[in-house]
């Protein structure tokens, strides 16, 4: 395995224990029944989850899970404690949340190229080439646009969605305010920049930049996205 970005969030989400010993139907056992799938390859599409989450908290580009891997995901949704206060609250350090594509045509250039991106982080991160039966080429995941059943989520931070709502209802508020007479043209502008500065200020700090492979280069980054979210060459309840 490469060195990782980030050794010590991969350290944490690979000692993460899906199971509770005191559960009637542990999480491995209902997800292998409710998919027909053996213990084998049960372990083997939870490892695979566990990858694809750690590169959402690593990486700013949209990403996209596998049809097995997104099933693994739907599975570990329903037991919202364990999912939001064991694994996001105390295990990763921040909300992951999943959204469905909308299934439609259009939204599959940017999951193809989610998805694409996602296969390449793998390989970047893991020095490994994705195993096809868990992780098949884009071409032959494409026809699996919603839900579970492939290409059918993505990662969006929740700090971005708070910035972008926090945005869109400055702009309103100001633009209201200016075209009813009760602000000049100077002030709203004003208004305007100090709301995006303290928008940007619910961004928290990203404490996990993919490093460059080639160096201290200062290139690095990403996140991901449900119907699209996470980049290249720049900077994841």
């Amino acid at each position: 395995m490469n060195d990782l970005t980030d050794n010590d969030l991969w350290n944490k989400i690979a000692g993460f224990d899906f199971d509770d010993p005191q559960a009637e139907a542990p999480f491995s056992v209902r997800l292998a029944r409710e998919n027909g799938w053996t213990p084998e390859r049960t372990k083997a599409a939870i490892d695979q989850y566990r990858r694809f989450i750690y590169m959402v908290c690593i990486s700013d580009d949209m990403l996209s899970p596998s049809p097995d891997v997104d099933k693994v995901w739907h599975l570990h949704l329903i037991y919202t404690k364990d999912y939001w206060k064991r694994f996001c609250d105390e295990t990763l350090g921040q909300e992951v949340h999943h959204f469905p594509s909308r299934g439609a045509d259009e939204s599959q250039g940017p999951l193809r190229e989610a998805y694409a991106r996602t296969l390449e982080l793998l390989t970047e991160e893991f020095g490994e080439t994705p195993d096809a039966a868990l992780w098949p080429g884009v071409d032959a995941a494409r026809p699996l646009v919603a839900g579970a059943l492939g290409l059918g989520s993505a990662v969006l931070p929740a700090a971005e969605i708070t910035f972008g709502i926090a945005l869109a209802l400055i702009v309103i508020t100001v633009s209201l305010l200016w075209s009813t007479g009760l602000i000049g043209g100077a002030l709203a502008v004003g208004l305007c920049v100090v709301g995006v500065i303290g928008s940007i200020s619910l961004l928290p700090e990203k404490r996990r930049r993919r490093r460059s492979k080639a160096g201290d280069s200062g290139c690095g980054g990403g996140a991901s996205a449900g119907d699209g979210d996470g980049g290249g060459c720049g900077g994841g309840d």
